[in-house]
């Protein structure tokens, strides 16, 4: 199994979060897997430290490479439609960038690392929710 954090996760993870991190180190010892992020999750991470110091973005970049990088295909822009028009049929509000990452983590047949609690609502998304 492989898994993609998402950037409710990588905050965690960034703040120190001691209980968040041993999980991830246990899922991923479970699994024996690489840990990967969506060029999205990239986006959101990076946009909330783009106000920081140089050296606190070249070490905040540095470890977010230390993760397999996910990009959009044609594939995950299909997935993507597909889902936001089930989520407006349903009367659900979720944002795109969530979309986005759920395509994503669909398409590959990942499963998501998250902490958000809106990516309950994604029909055929496989998900692990934490707890913090």
């Amino acid at each position: 199994m492989s898994f993609i954090l998402d950037t409710s996760t990588l905050i965690e993870v960034e703040n120190g979060n001691e209980e968040i991190i041993e999980k991830i180190l246990d899922l991923k010892k479970t699994s024996q897997t690489e840990l990967a992020i969506t060029i999205f999750t990239f986006c959101e991470f990076y946009y909330g430290i783009i106000q920081k110091s140089e050296k606190f973005k070249l070490k905040a970049l540095e470890r977010l490479h230390q993760y397999t990088l996910i990009q959009t295909t044609e594939q995950s822009a299909k997935i993507f439609c597909e889902l936001l028009s089930q989520m407006k049929k349903m009367g659900v509000a979720v944002t795109q960038f969530d979309l986005f990452i759920a395509s994503l983590v669909i398409e590959h047949s990942y499963t998501l690392i998250t902490l958000d609690q809106d990516f309950e609502q994604i029909p055929g998304l496989k998900k692990i929710i934490l707890k913090s």
